[in-house]
């Protein structure tokens, strides 16, 4: 090519190289547009020829692209049966969708049943799995897929020909060797409407709500969100065993599952039981409400969840009388509760080891009735009393602002409309609807943006042209003229963007990145005690090539948990709070994603950044905090160091910790939990909006000098950490004052989008204690000023996050942060089979739980009208 360029050049020369001095200016910049055409003509060939060898997955993508497909013969038939959990579903983060197929073929066939949706880049993510089909008979398959605000519903289901792989077949980018053959079918399914992405998802599986509604109630339909709390939580109840998906991706979109049906735990099945364990392992919070009658959970054959249970013996006890439990299940007296109820009584294992039997709720006799174990870094709950008695559904209870606050960690008061519209009518000030709507998780996609290079860039390019203008311009031409030469300023042009052609493609070069880094924001997440660590991580990757890239999470070999495989899962990231529009390449490409294990991606890259949200769970990577002896004192193996409560009720630890993490921790707070307050019942009802009060006492550390910084293996005694002149809050009331100032953080939806000026000493650890205290946020206070906006929040990208349901034990809460570390999650690029090293750098928040000693709260009588109640 570049010598064709160069005859054409000559040819253009000797031809009109008689009359150049006398031509007029159109002709003179014809001619130097032609010149210039043929240069960049060169450069460009060179890049392509360039690219067409670095593309060796042209014919791949052509298989995939739909215009290349024939039509479907209608082979297969397709139809929705499950979106979301069971209905619902966010509109961000991983989605299940459940199809089943029926094969029309004579005999059984494997088959690639396949989803697509564009990703933030506008290219296609094919996400599919393996099945094989048997003629006439319905077969369900699940498939999994991240949503973003670009991306829209996987509504496009298509079904292929699975071609088998050859002896030694290489896998291709979703992991499967299986090639893709006929399409037997393709329908567009009618998926119900995604719920909004600051809504969370209880699931109920059983056809009993038990209180849980009460979360489901908004303002209005127009201001989703509770009236007089926080965060509206939809329930999806009539649930079954057999609807749950078969791996923890489809569970992601729940907070809270709720089992309160008769239904046997036998049913799950290896497959949705693993999936099951890998979401509770990764936060999820499972609660067993035990039937009064049938109950199966003790059976340690057929239940494949039964190590996960709490560590205790159940005992059955009948003809019970309730009302000795009402404070349990509301705050208002005279209320006539069933006196034949079944209750279960859970009695804790002598042998039960830290963290596997946790008292949560205790009856009037001290009889355990709410158990739990932790369970990684989620946990697992029995209920021993019966919520789905029709005596307790006939007075509405129990009211979830009493019985399931104190067992999810949540918090604000419910009220009935008509409540809420007496109080508007005769409360002055109370207007919950004006609310200052902020999202401490909309930081996120600022801290990893990879502006820096871009910039450069333009400001590069935005300079050389600048430049070449003066020079190929006025200013060259002036100084040709000057000097006696300016009937050869075409020469001087065509030099001049030769010249610049030149050094902008050489300056391009030189910036161009030549190694592969991530910018990142990783939560990373441990409990004392358990085998596992979690991390969330954001990152923007820079991948210098033009070719396809895999980029992979876990390490070598996966992972385990218990005997049972844990799945990773990547993929393309678009910020739930960003508001552009679809961007995309103009040669927008399709690539393949193993649905059931969506750890690896082979997707195009094109010298830029992609964002991607990482979900990770495995063995330890970084060595967290751990109680150790006393400076000076070796440790014992005879004697295991503990921390613990200095039992004056003031919040203060005794005990030293250590970590050995690879940096020093920074912007360190400490929460330490001592407990629920104590039930109670009242005479009269509380007003809505005048409650702030919490169900837990707790005070909240900020590390100050000088143990400002926690550099590896520094002993800190936590004795002298605690101590009154180092804590934010001084007594009770001050964790409510600690939690109200966390309101505040994030950035705020109402005044548009930046950075907030939340304060350089402490970075971004604020927003990130708002998301791990997230339910325990206060809610609408009718005290504040009516004019006074107050602050609602919102999460989108955040959920998942929270460490609420830890307040309703003791314990303690360090968070912290690191810098200047590599990246914990495991991530592994691969281009060409060649393994590239990635350059990581950002920031890591430290999130370590150790659990107390458990106090379950007492149970009181009649205390006073709740109208002056305040709040510790």
């Amino acid at each position: 090519m570049r010598a064709g360029a160069e005859a054409i050049s000559h040819a253009v020369l000797v031809r009109w190289s008689p009359g150049w001095g006398r031509r007029d200016a159109s002709v003179h910049l014809l001619r130097s547009v032609v010149i210039l055409a043929l240069i960049l003509g060169v450069f460009v060939g060179r890049a392509a020829a360039q690219d067409d060898g670095a593309d060796a997955g042209q014919s791949e993508r052509e298989a995939l692209d739909a215009s290349n497909t024939p039509r479907s013969t209608g082979e297969v038939r397709i139809e929705l049966e499950r979106f979301g959990l069971a209905r619902s579903a966010r509109s961000v983060g991983w989605c299940g969708l459940r199809v089943r197929l029926m094969d029309g073929a004579r005999e059984p066939r494997s088959v690639i049943v396949r989803t697509e949706l564009p990703d933030p880049d506008g290219d296609t993510c094919a996400m599919e799995r393996v099945v094989t089909l048997n003629p006439g008979v319905w077969q369900g398959v699940w498939l999994y897929a991240m949503l973003s605000p670009t991306s829209g519903v996987p509504s496009l289901v298509s079904v292929y020909e699975a071609v088998e792989p050859g002896e030694g077949a290489a896998r291709d980018a979703g992991g499967s060797a299986w090639g893709v053959g006929r399409l037997l079918s393709r329908e567009s399914l009618a998926i119900p409407p995604t719920i909004s992405s600051t809504e969370s998802i209880i699931g109920v599986l059983g056809d009993a709500l038990m209180g849980l509604s009460d979360y489901a109630m908004p303002l209005s339909s127009s201001e989703r969100w509770r009236p007089v709390g926080g965060e509206l939580s939809i329930v999806e109840a009539g649930l079954t065993p057999r609807d749950l998906p078969d791996r923890w991706m489809g569970l992601e979109q729940a907070e809270v599952l709720v089992w309160a049906g008769p239904a046997d735990p036998a049913e799950l099945g290896p497959e949705r039981a693993g999936a099951l364990r890998e979401w509770i392992a990764r936060g999820g919070h499972l609660v067993v409400v035990l039937p009064p009658v049938g109950q199966r959970w003790t059976d340690a054959q057929r239940n494949l969840l039964h190590d996960m249970l709490p560590a205790v013996t159940i005992r059955r006890r009948t003809g019970v009388d309730m009302n000795a439990y009402l404070p349990l299940l509301t705050s208002v007296g005279g209320v006539a509760l069933p006196t034949n109820a079944t209750v279960h009584e859970l009695i804790p294992l002598a042998n039960a080891r830290e963290g596997a039997a946790q008292r949560v709720l205790s009856g009037p006799g001290g009889e355990c009735v709410v158990a739990r174990r932790v369970y990684g870094l989620g946990a697992v709950t029995l209920v021993g009393l019966d919520l789905t008695d029709a005596g307790l559904r006939a007075q509405g209870l129990p009211r979830s602002d009493v019985f399931w606050n104190r067992v999810l960690g949540r918090r604000g008061d419910h009220f009935s409309a008509a409540e809420l519209m007496t109080a508007q009518n005769a409360q002055p000030g109370f207007a919950p609807s004006r609310r200052m709507e902020r999202a401490p998780d909309a930081w996120i996609a600022a801290e990893i943006a990879k502006t820096g290079k871009a910039a450069r860039g333009v400001l590069l390019g935005l300079i050389v042209f600048i430049v070449y203008w003066l020079v190929a311009g006025p200013g060259g031409y002036a100084l040709l003229k000057r000097r006696g030469f300016g009937r050869h300023a075409w020469l001087g042009f065509a030099g001049a963007a030769g010249l610049f052609t030149v050094i902008a493609w050489g300056g391009a070069s030189a910036i161009r990145p030549k190694q592969y880094e991530i910018t990142h924001v990783t939560i990373l997440d441990h409990v004392a005690g358990q085998p596992v660590q979690r991390a969330r991580t954001w990152a923007s990757a820079l991948m210098p090539t033009y070719s396809d890239v895999t980029i992979s999470i876990g390490r070598e070999g996966g992972e385990q948990l218990d005997g049972v495989p844990l799945h990773q899962a990547i993929g393309v990231w678009s910020p739930a709070w960003e508001s552009a529009g679809r961007r995309s390449f103009p040669d927008s490409r399709a690539y393949r994603v193993d649905a059931g294990d969506p750890s690896t991606l082979r997707l195009p890259s094109r010298s830029t950044a992609r964002e991607f949200d990482m979900r990770w769970l495995g063995a330890p990577v970084w060595a967290m905090p751990r109680p150790v002896p006393p400076m000076g004192v070796e440790e014992s193996a005879a004697e295991q160091p503990v921390l613990g409560l200095e039992g004056s009720g003031r919040g203060q630890l005794t005990g030293w910790l250590e970590h050995e993490l690879p940096a020093p921790l920074t912007n360190i707070t400490v929460i330490v939990v001592e407990g629920q307050r104590d039930l109670s019942v009242r005479s009269g009802r509380a007003r809505p909006g005048t409650t702030s009060q919490i169900d837990m006492t707790s005070i909240a550390y900020v590390f100050r000098p000088p143990i400002e910084t926690w550099s590896p293996g520094e002993r800190i005694d936590m004795g002298v950490a605690t101590r009154t002149d180092a804590r934010v809050g001084l007594d009770q009331s001050r964790a409510l004052s600690y939690l109200n100032r966390l309101a505040s953080a994030g950035v705020s939806l109402d005044r548009g989008f930046g950075l907030d000026d939340s304060g350089p000493a402490r970075g971004r650890t604020d927003e990130v204690l708002a998301l791990t205290l997230f339910s325990q946020l206060p809610g609408f206070d009718a005290a504040a000023p009516p004019t006074s906006e107050q602050p609602l929040m919102r999460r989108a990208d955040g959920h998942g996050l929270d460490l609420s349901r830890w307040v309703t034990t003791p314990c303690v809460i360090v968070v912290g942060e690191v810098d200047a570390a590599p990246l914990p999650t495991p991530v592994r690029v691969t281009s060409g089979g060649v393994g590239h090293e990635l350059v990581s750098r950002g920031r890591t928040i430290v999130r370590w739980v150790y659990p107390l000693s458990d106090s379950p709260p007492g149970v009181r009588g009649e205390a006073p009208d709740a109208g002056e109640a305040g709040g510790t």
